[in-house]
């Protein structure tokens, strides 16, 4: 079967024999926080039914064990199983089953959390159970500046991360591998070099910064369509939303640029890897691979293409995901993309703005 698979994606390719590299799982809808820039703070605007229901209990709001373990069916050893999603993966109540039976299959098992309920407990069964890879939600180096964008103060997750780095050194733990996201914006963005300094000292193995994207109902509140509408589009159709457009650093190019320049100089300094998006010209087109190696599951065993488009593919409750992942829904969209790209298949991918290319150190 496998042989005949590789002939046919030979000839065909739109037709994938191996399994995704990516399987991202979002455990839950749930999160502890109403930061700035998330969508989930502005559910009850931009999705007011599924809010409601939220609200009052008749949705069930996290996946269950069975949806998990069919997506995991479809995993191979070389898939990476990315816990992550609308909500807060913590707040999943069997958050640490969901990461054992990762592991149990012998699987590559990441997390992205904001770190605020990973308790001394936890840290200790995540170095017990192998995780590869944590990623922590810091987009502010001072107290100020995070509790303004995630409404907390900062001193509990930099507790967090400094014990699981201690308990590591302790036990002589290598694993979880620790790392820090950092959305960019006009108002944190001169903080970059003081987050290298601060993740230099948490021992956290990389940094890696991510241009602010937000839909929120049919306004799309990304490069692309800021440089194409202007300002003045938001601020007339959307004046809630005014304030978290002009963060966009595409507004203040230079400054983004300057303290990415000074923040990667302080990577090399401290050692440590640093990855961030640099506006840059001339334009040259990005690409993207989700359509082809990457599978998106939520809460309630929906598949989608990617986290940001999210063309609506299948659902695990009624379908196998190989069947899915080769679907004639999936294959006409990669066709699509092959014959078309991806401005005409995904025109509000962020992946898209020509403008911008990844600077890192290492």
């Amino acid at each position: 079967m496998r042989i005949f698979g590789r002939i046919r994606s030979s000839l065909d390719r739109t037709y994938m024999h191996k399994c995704p590299k990516d399987v991202i799982i979002e455990p839950t809808i749930k999160c502890n926080l109403k930061c700035s820039m998330c969508m989930k703070s502005f559910e009850q605007l931009f999705a007011p039914s599924r809010y409601q229901e939220l609200k009052s209990g008749r949705i069930r709001p996290s996946m269950s064990f069975s949806i998990l373990c069919k997506a995991l069916e479809f995993c191979d050893k070389d898939s990476k199983v990315q816990f992550i999603g609308t909500g807060e993966p913590m707040m999943h109540p069997n958050i640490l089953g969901f990461i054992a039976e990762v592991k149990r299959r012998g699987l590559t098992c990441c997390m992205t959390t904001n770190g605020l309920l990973l308790t001394k407990g936890v840290s200790d069964r995540l170095i017990d159970m192998k995780m590869d890879y944590i990623t922590f939600s810091v987009d502010g180096a001072t107290d100020e500046t995070y509790k303004k964008i995630r409404g907390v103060n900062i001193k509990t997750v930099l507790d967090n991360i400094s014990y699981l780095n201690e308990a590591k050194k302790r036990r002589g733990a290598i694993l979880p591998s620790i790392s820090i996201n950092f959305v960019g914006m006009v108002s944190n963005i001169s903080e970059l070099p003081k987050m290298v300094d601060l993740g230099s000292e948490l021992g956290v193995s990389s940094i890696a910064v991510m241009h602010m994207c937000r839909d929120i109902g049919n306004i799309s509140i990304n490069m692309g369509s800021l440089e194409e509408r202007g300002i003045e589009y938001y601020k007339k159709t959307a004046d809630k939303y005014f304030d978290l457009a002009g963060e966009n650093l595409y507004f203040d190019r230079k400054k983004s640029n300057k303290y990415i320049d000074i923040a990667l100089e302080k990577a090399k300094e401290k050692d440590i890897t640093l990855f961030a998006p640099y506006f840059r010209e001339p334009e040259t087109p990005h690409d993207c691979r989700d359509l082809f190696e990457t599978l998106l599951i939520g809460y309630n065993g929906d598949i989608f293409s990617c986290c940001y488009e999210k063309f609506f593919l299948g659902n695990l409750r009624y379908k196998k995901a190989e069947n899915i992942w080769n679907s004639r829904t999936v294959r006409d969209l990669r066709k699509r993309y092959i014959k078309e790209g991806i401005a005409k298949v995904c025109p509000a991918c962020p992946k898209l703005d020509r403008n911008i290319t990844i600077k890192s150190y290492r």
